[in-house]
Formats: C-alpha cells, structure tokens, sequence
C-alpha cells in the first residue's frame, strides 16, 4: 500500500518540464462541449500566446479530448496535415470575422467561434500575420462581400485546404 501512494506522489509531484509544450498548452475534457475562450493557451503550432494574435485564430479537439489553439487558421491547417498522437480531430473552430470596414487591420478583440468545416474563406490578399492569411465567415455572402471589396478569394473548407496545400507548388 506504501508503494502505491509514494508512486501516486510521485506522478503528482512531476516536473512541468517532463510535458510537451503543446500538451501542457491544451485542454483535456468532453470532446462535446463546443469552443473554448483563449485565456492563456499557447499555439500548439509555434508557441506563441494565442490571444496575443490578430484574429481569426483557431482551436481544435482530438477525439481523445484534447484541445489545442492556433494563432492563426495557416498555423492550425499546417497541423492538420500531420498525423497526431492524439487520434482523430472531431471538432474546429475558426474566429468568425464580422463586417468590419476594415478586417484586415490586425486586431486582437476576441471574435465568436464558429464551426471550421462550415465557415467560408477569404483569402489571397495581404495582411501581416503569422502564415497565409486567412479570414473566415460564418456566411457566404459575408465572405464574397469582402472578397470583392480587396480582389481576394472565396473558399470553403474543403477547398481552403486543397489551396493551402497547393499553393507552394
């Protein structure tokens, strides 16, 4: 019996250190509970203080509930394309940007989550961020609205990661 509770002292008392840097960044939990706020999360991508970054940002839940954030939607696509340890992703979420008159402004206000896979893109255009830039709506029409106004591109999920992954080449 001594030796169970000096090994469950032993797990308690652990070194933050001996935790990966995107795991102790994430949040474990129900994989059905919706969006998260920032706080403090670091990007599970660069390391970087998600709130710090101009939106949109994005977060993410492993089937295994695990929760990770991203600085920014590049960062958080980037993350998809590689196998995770965490299992299958169930759940993203992407900032959704509102009719803003200017929404290239680089501007850190929380925004409303929004279901990634649903959302529409607006992309090629400039904007200093971290990655490509990519804005997301939670309407088509908001999206095309804007892409008009800066002689960008209109994109769905499905289509924003064909793009970002060709883009290069």
């Amino acid at each position: 019996m001594s030796r169970l509770v000096g090994l469950l002292l032993a797990v308690l008392v652990l070194p933050s250190s001996a935790v990966s840097c995107s795991e102790k960044n994430a949040t474990t939990g129900s994989a059905k509970q919706g969006a998260e706020e920032l706080a403090g999360h670091e990007c599970a991508a660069c390391g970087m203080t998600v709130r710090d970054q101009p939106a949109p940002r994005g977060q993410l839940v492993h089937n295994d509930a695990t929760r990770l954030f991203f600085c920014s939607l590049s960062d958080m696509i980037t993350y998809l394309e590689a196998p995770s340890p965490h299992g299958k992703v169930v759940q993203i979420y992407a900032e959704s940007m509102d009719s803003d008159p200017d929404p290239i402004a680089s501007k850190t206000e929380l925004r409303p989550w929004i279901n990634a896979t649903t959302s529409t893109y607006v992309v090629g255009f400039e904007k200093r961020v971290m990655g490509t830039p990519i804005l997301s709506y939670s309407t088509a029409a908001e999206a095309e609205d804007l892409a008009s106004r800066i002689s960008a591109q209109v994109k769905s999920w499905e289509d924003l990661q064909a793009w970002t992954t060709t883009r290069g080449k």
